[in-house]
């Protein structure tokens, strides 16, 4: 690291705790040597565009995030196939992706870990133009995913409460969508009300968080779901934070390099690292083979 562009999502639930202050302080201990470091904080839309522009400059060799999933994801995108190099620390509230990466997931302990790093290159997903670092999901969890944003920004109680219930809203009025899969070139349907898709199987789970064993097999891991009800939905949402993925009875499991997705209405409700959005259909997504450079704590062999 030498040049360095630090990119600092404020709103982003570990930085909200931390402060912006100490998280640079903490930095600033552990990366003394860095003779150019550029620093940016604020929302993502900022965030992104001053990745954007860090491609275009030769000077830049690493961006630290801290930030959610989400904005690292789009941000792992952009510089996909750039000489630069991502460290990405948990300043969100999940950090799926920092964690399968092997940091700590507290942001102090994360930062003290820098010292130690190490190069190498993983997988990264995407659906249409989208980059995804950990999963997308198809169907209901969509309207969960996006309530639990609102809860999370919630201001008092009429809007926590709000909130909620749209939450509970969302767990007891699943839908059936059917589904038309292309798999590795081979049609499948799917009546279903969750697909999700990932980049690279889960192996497991680690305090309700399913987890990957690796980033850089190349495979997409692809889960549907024999969901047909609300109990349907929460048996199968429950198998996969328990890391009881392979095994569970209300999920087919399956790998693919590439997939197409379409149905009947022509609009796919999607999440993609946890933000929620709808995108046309069909859509198409892919895995690129260790197309990304991190800087991450030493793999254990």
């Amino acid at each position: 690291m030498k040049n360095v562009l630090i990119l600092i999502n404020e709103s982003s639930g570990a930085v909200r705790t931390l402060g912006v202050k100490e998280a640079l302080t903490g930095l600033a201990e552990f990366i003394p040597d860095m003779p150019d470091v550029t620093i940016a904080n604020g929302h993502p839309g900022k965030l992104i565009e001053a990745a954007k522009k860090a491609t275009k400059e030769s000077r830049i060799d690493t961006i630290i995030t801290l930030g959610g999933d989400g904005t690292l994801a789009a941000i792992a995108g952009i510089i996909t196939n750039h000489e630069i190099s991502l460290l990405p620390l948990p300043g969100g509230t999940m950090n799926a992706f920092a964690q399968d990466l092997g940091f700590s997931p507290d942001l102090r302990t994360a930062i003290a870990q820098i010292p130690d790093l190490e190069e190498r290159s993983v997988d990264i997903a995407f659906i249409n133009e989208f980059a995804f670092l950990n999963n997308i999901v198809f169907g209901t969890y969509t309207a969960v995913a996006d309530s639990r944003e609102q809860l999370r920004d919630a201001e008092g109680i009429v809007e926590t409460i709000d909130s909620v219930t749209e939450i509970l809203g969302a767990l007891t009025h699943t839908e059936i969508e059917n589904y038309r899969l292309l798999v590795d070139g081979t049609q499948r349907n799917a009546q279903t009300n969750t697909i999700m898709v990932a980049n690279n199987i889960y192996t497991g789970a680690e305090a309700l968080r399913p987890v990957r064993a690796s980033l850089s097999q190349g495979d997409l891991g692809l889960y549907v779901a024999s969901a047909a009800s609300t109990l349907d939905f929460i048996t199968a949402l429950t198998d996969a934070v328990t890391g009881n993925l392979a095994d569970s009875s209300m999920i087919d499991v399956g790998t693919c390099k590439e997939l197409r997705i379409d149905n009947e209405s022509g609009f796919l409700s999607v999440t993609i690292d946890g933000e929620a959005m709808e995108l046309p259909a069909p859509v198409n997504v892919e895995i690129r083979p260790k197309a990304l450079r991190v800087l991450a704590p030493k793999a254990v062999d």
